[in-house]
């Protein structure tokens, strides 16, 4: 959760500076299939995207861009809808969704790594 911490903290103190890559990852156990292979296992999305589409306010923010997932011993395969990282100060919570579906894929709620402005 640290990295959305860090990414909202440098976006909020650098935007004005300039824009720049940022990458979103999020890993959990999960348990599901992927390629009709079952699994429970470790799963990783990674989301990549610019500084400079960063969108929100107030507390929430999101960011969209490609992603992929990543299933320990099974591989890696990338998503086809709309991805998005989103974080929220006041859950605090933070993680990737689906923005085609408008459901959420893997998110992460702990007061210990609350972001911060």
């Amino acid at each position: 959760m640290n990295w959305i911490k860090r990414a909202i903290l440098t976006t909020l103190c650098c935007a004005a500076a300039s824009a720049g890559p940022i990458t979103f990852t999020e890993t959990q156990n999960g348990i599901g299939s992927l390629g009709g292979k079952a699994f429970s296992a470790p799963v990783t999305i990674v989301l990549t995207s610019d500084t400079s589409t960063i969108t929100g306010g107030s507390g929430v923010f999101f960011d969209i861009g490609p992603a992929t997932v990543t299933v320990d011993g099974i591989g890696t395969a990338t998503f086809t809808d709309t991805m998005e990282a989103a974080v929220s100060q006041g859950c605090p919570c933070a993680g990737i969704s689906d923005e085609t579906t408008d459901l959420s894929v893997m998110f992460d709620t702990n007061s210990a790594s609350a972001p911060t402005a």
